[in-house]
């Protein structure tokens, strides 16, 4: 009964794990404010029932079963480090929805590990990959060629670029290059569907216009062409090699805007150095795990928005350079030790003839090179099929397993209630995280609406229409709270809120809202401007001069602002 209970958990676990290939890259919400909010919310509810089915395993074979390699020890420590940056972190709420996204991506790592060992489901797994790899590159392709089949985007770009399902197009060009290096393996071996998935899935990654995304996928071809030198004919080698470089040249040639990002920016340069500077403050714990947003503004140099960058930067466009700055010197050792491991030992394993391994393995080798410049492993998406990949690869790379008996007790069937209660407990917040996302999309919706009225009534020069525009911001007031109220941590939601407190003359719950949106992110500078009109619109010199002149001091304003916060300051005095 139990080989059979437990054969039956076994292939559960396999189904969940298939099934999320294609529900993470192919799932896209139009009712969420991120439309890619989904994918977060499906991993970590399937990461917490793959929790569940592997306990539940152990419990009923009295056996702990795990594959012996030289990475577990780095990524549990890697975690580890995690969880105490979550615990002294001072905005829990920021790293706790990191720490979340992290477990998820270690749980999917050693679940593929265990349990991904057979040959016919390691087979169904690539193909899968596969599959749902050429689904988003054609449905990226119809978009590129304006043929939109769902209308969900969340900005508009001015460039003919497509995002298929991932939200970003830098985002879908690191799930390509993660793909396409299995794909270049297949027609290595010459098979058909190995050809027709490399033509389909170099042209989708041609239209993304990501720079950073091809070299990645020129460095890990590269890769590919040393770890398979000795195995193929040289001749199919160049040919390649010369395709690959003849694609790279011409996407440089064809797009100005491909053209201009080769040199690094001054924008990057900026932010790598206040990250840097973000580092150098807090070299040993990091400011804490999932913090960028909140203490970046601290480093930034005053004249920020004068250089062209936003007034919220949340990432640092350099996954090595984000985790030092929130983690610290160990989280960025350990991060590496992960890498160091894995591809040591992933090197020896291409001397085997395994075409699997060394098309994930480039795979996963290509998303760290685009993550130099890029941030795409914070995202659902990419960060999945990364650890995903990397824990394929350890599956077929792992000989030696770990088997040992436990004593399980026969009331074991008790500990299933508080189990089921804890499943609940933890996957409660993370049902409602997205149910606020859906509120924010409305309130913004209603919001668009007042702006679109009211810039329509100017444009005809017409009294605004306030009979129109009162219903609809009473309307988002009522989905921002509804919002808020199901996750108190959202800023964006707050600030909104306060925003339309302060244009409807509502100034104290404006300022209320502020100084919540305050506490939760100091690095929220525009806010300052904003707190400095509602006490002078109250009639309050003292607090107006004090927000207004921190606003011009946080360097948060642009060049017409601070004309007019100087005009104001001047009628204070």
């Amino acid at each position: 009964m139990n080989l059979r209970f437990n054969y039956v958990l076994s292939r559960l676990i396999q189904i969940c794990l298939v099934g999320l290939i294609f529900f993470i890259p192919l799932s896209i919400s139009s009712l969420s404010y991120h439309p890619t909010s989904i994918k977060t919310l499906i991993l970590q509810l399937v990461a917490l029932v793959l929790f569940i089915l592997w306990l539940v395993s152990i419990l009923e074979s009295g056996k702990i079963k795990f594959v012996k390699n030289p990475l577990n020890l780095s990524i549990l420590i890697f975690l580890a480090i995690c969880l105490i940056s979550t615990l002294i972190s001072k905005y829990k709420y920021a790293s706790i929805e990191e720490l979340r996204r992290l477990l998820s991506y270690g749980l999917i790592y050693f679940m593929v590990l265990n349990f991904i060992r057979e040959k016919k489901i390691i087979q169904t797994v690539i193909y899968s990959l596969l599959i749902v790899g050429l689904i988003t590159a054609i449905y990226g392709i119809l978009e590129y060629h304006n043929i939109e089949l769902i209308r969900w985007k969340a900005i508009e770009l001015e460039e003919p670029k497509q995002m298929s399902t991932f939200g970003h197009p830098n985002f879908f060009a690191s799930w390509l290059i993660a793909v396409l290096p299995i794909s270049i393996c297949l027609l290595l071996r010459r098979k058909a569907f190995g050809v027709f998935s490399v033509i389909i899935l170099i042209y989708a990654l041609y239209t993304t216009h990501s720079v950073g995304a091809w070299i990645g996928f020129v460095g890990s071809f590269i890769i590919l062409i040393i770890g398979y030198y000795q195995k193929l004919d040289k001749k199919i080698l160049i040919s390649l090699g010369t395709i690959v470089l003849i694609l790279f040249i011409i996407a440089v040639i064809r797009f100005p805007q491909v053209q201009e990002k080769v040199s690094p920016p001054v924008i990057r340069r900026v932010i790598y150095k206040s990250t840097f500077n973000m580092f150098k403050a807090n070299p040993i714990l990091g400011t804490g795990l999932g913090t960028f947003q909140i203490y970046f503004p601290q480093y930034r140099p005053t004249n920020y928005l004068e250089l062209g960058l936003s007034h919220f930067t949340s990432h640092a466009h350099c996954e090595y350079i984000e985790i030092a700055g929130e983690l610290g010197i160990f989280g960025i050792l350990a991060f590496l030790w992960i890498i160091f491991s894995f591809f040591k030992w992933w090197w020896k394993g291409t001397r085997e003839d395994k075409v699997l391994i060394i098309g994930a393995g480039i795979g996963c080798f290509a998303l760290l090179i685009h993550n130099l410049i890029s941030v795409s492993l914070r995202w659902t998406s990419i960060g999945f099929i990364f650890w995903f990949m990397l824990g394929l690869c350890s599956s077929i790379l792992g000989k030696k397993e770990y088997n040992k008996k436990i004593y399980i007790p026969k009331w074991r069937y008790l500990i299933y209630l508080p189990l089921l209660l804890g499943a609940f407990i933890v996957a409660r917040p993370i049902v409602k995280t997205f149910q606020s996302d859906v509120q924010l999309k409305k309130a913004f919706y209603k919001a668009h609406k007042c702006e679109d009225l009211l810039d329509d009534a100017r444009l005809k020069q017409k009294p605004p229409p306030f009979k129109k525009v009162e219903p609809l911001l009473k309307e988002c007031i009522f989905y921002l709270e509804k919002c808020i109220k199901l996750n108190p941590y959202n800023v964006d939601a707050r600030n909104k809120l306060a925003y339309i407190y302060m244009i409807t003359n509502n100034l104290n719950l404006a300022v209320k809202e502020y100084k919540k949106v305050e506490k939760l992110s100091p690095g929220f500078d525009q806010i300052y401007l904003y707190l400095g009109l509602i006490f002078y619109k109250k009639g309050n010199p003292q607090k107006a001069t004090f927000y207004l002149e921190k606003a011009m001091k946080r360097g948060e304003v642009d060049l017409g602002k601070r004309k007019y916060i100087q005009k104001l300051l001047t009628n204070l005095k």
